[in-house]
């Protein structure tokens, strides 16, 4: 028989005691872990983002999301955006848009710069729109 301390976890994932949980909202969990592979994110002929160092962040009532090393975005050609979100279990979100020769590609990338205490540090990476990361490889 299963241990009682791991009913309804899955083999991969950390044990739910050692993830912190919110004050205002009980049994709401928000971590991270490693990606299994390499991610990418590609705009067109242009590589974005290439990472073997990615997080996957998993998030109640959400599906997980890809997080990169900030080290590993090309910054050269994204700009601050002016909209800003904020999100109670993060905190206060960046976004970034994408400067291509056509034009913008608007709030292509985001960032959270100051996390709330019960978040992990995601602070040094940032997150796509999904349908950017290419999985592939």
């Amino acid at each position: 028989m299963r241990k009682s301390h791991l009913r309804g976890r899955g083999p991969n994932y950390p044990i739910l005691d050692e993830i912190v949980q919110y004050d205002f909202e009980p049994g709401y969990v928000v971590f991270t872990m490693p990606a299994p592979k390499r991610l990418r994110v590609k705009v067109g002929n242009d590589l974005l983002a290439d990472t073997a160092d990615g997080l996957v962040l998993y998030e109640s009532d959400h599906l997980p999301v890809y997080y990169f090393p900030m080290e590993d975005v090309s910054m050269k050609n994204l700009q601050l955006s002016s909209k800003t979100t904020f999100c109670p279990y993060k905190g206060e979100t960046e976004y970034y848009s994408l400067k291509t020769g056509s034009g913008f590609v608007e709030n292509i990338m985001w960032h959270y710069p100051e996390l709330i205490t019960e978040c992990p540090d995601i602070s040094n990476y940032v997150g796509f729109e999904w349908g950017l990361v290419d999985q592939s490889v």
